[in-house]
């Protein structure tokens, strides 16, 4: 594709912001519709009833959080 000089630093910005979006969507929390919620002074995703039957992530951020989830998540999935 041929893009114009000027164009050059905003496509790189796009492409990055894009990329960023597609990487997000791999997570389980979104592709799940999952919204953080406040657990003390943490944030939290939860996939199911409870902490005890459920799948949880806890950080200190949301996203700290969501890669926790993706890690139980996975752990759950390989039987752990």
């Amino acid at each position: 594709m041929n893009i114009p000089e000027h164009f050059h630093a905003h496509a790189g910005e796009l492409i990055a912001i894009e990329q960023e979006a597609a990487i997000k969507r791999n997570y389980w929390a979104v592709a799940l519709g999952i919204k953080p919620k406040i657990d003390g002074n943490s944030y939290c995703f939860l996939w199911g009833d409870d902490l005890q039957s459920g799948v949880c992530g806890f950080g200190d951020t949301p996203i700290a959080a969501m890669h926790d989830f993706d890690r139980a998540m996975y752990a759950k999935a390989r039987g752990e």
